[in-house]
């Protein structure tokens, strides 16, 4: 009994998280809070406080193991990079975010001969740490003369969903 179909609305100042309630259950643990069935029929679905960038919910009936994490973009995170080739060392990325990125939620791809088109097309690498708000993050990655790099978001579409 997994809860399933996870989507999200704008309510004002709260973000409003619905999905499809297991059949014979009557309570869940929403990001540690006990939530009833009653109160979900009446408010409407679950009401959260909205957050700027990325908001975790770990979802789970009572009583089960198995449970389902979402993160929420409730504003549009933005990261500029600058990427500047280095004689000899690769390249010199530095990035800049308007909300803190955790580290798994953004990468790096190399590629051969030309520029990676997604995070599919290359080898695959992750940052060692996250990027603070407003506080330039460079790092200086190895690269051979026929190879190119490109920053992308690794947040799997399966587990994010966007608020706007």
């Amino acid at each position: 009994m997994l809860i399933t179909n996870i989507r999200c609305q704008n309510a004002g100042a709260k973000i409003r998280v619905i999905f499809d309630w297991p059949v014979g259950v009557e309570k869940v643990i929403i990001s540690g809070r006990l939530f009833t069935l009653r109160e979900y029929k009446q408010l409407g679905g679950f009401h959260a406080e909205k957050k700027p960038g990325v908001t975790e919910f770990v979802i789970h009936p009572v009583g089960q193991e198995e449970q389902v994490a979402v993160g929420i973009f409730v504003e549009k995170t933005k990261v500029n990079y600058i990427q500047r080739k280095k004689r000899g060392l690769g390249f010199e990325l530095t990035l800049l975010a308007n909300y803190p990125v955790p580290a798994e939620k953004i990468c790096y791809v190399k590629k051969k001969n030309t520029l990676p088109v997604d995070i599919t097309d290359g080898k695959l690498y992750y940052f060692d740490e996250e990027i603070e708000t407003g506080q330039a993050f460079s790092r200086i990655i190895q690269t051979d003369s026929d190879e190119f790099i490109r920053v992308f978001s690794c947040c799997p579409l399966h587990d994010v969903i966007a608020v706007k």
